[in-house]
């Protein structure tokens, strides 16, 4: 599988008019597939993404443009609606428990 080291964040249109969701650290720019999982870990949304080009890996909610707007972080929220839910009130409990 292949291993990304995450750099800056973008979404940039190519000559064929794709959108790229993720920038890395080696400039070029990788297509999401999917979101398979997601977790609230050390303080902040994760996401597991499937890549087009093949791999896997946890990608912060950091690395999306618009946040959890991302049409793909939504597809994943519409069709994951119970998992949604419990990350985001362990979410709630810990920020309470930190005091924000």
């Amino acid at each position: 599988m292949a291993s990304f080291a995450a750099g800056s964040t973008n979404t940039e249109e190519n000559a064929n008019g794709d959108f790229y969701d993720l920038k890395f650290s080696s400039n070029k720019y990788f297509k999401v597939e999917k979101i398979e999982k997601m977790r609230y870990h050390h303080g902040q949304l994760e996401f597991f993404v499937t890549w087009t080009v093949g791999g896997q890996t946890w990608e912060p909610i950091r690395c999306f443009p618009w946040g959890v707007e991302h049409l793909m972080i939504q597809e994943f929220k519409t069709n994951n609606k119970k998992r949604w839910d419990q990350v985001m009130k362990q979410k709630e409990k810990a920020e309470e428990n930190m005091g924000i």
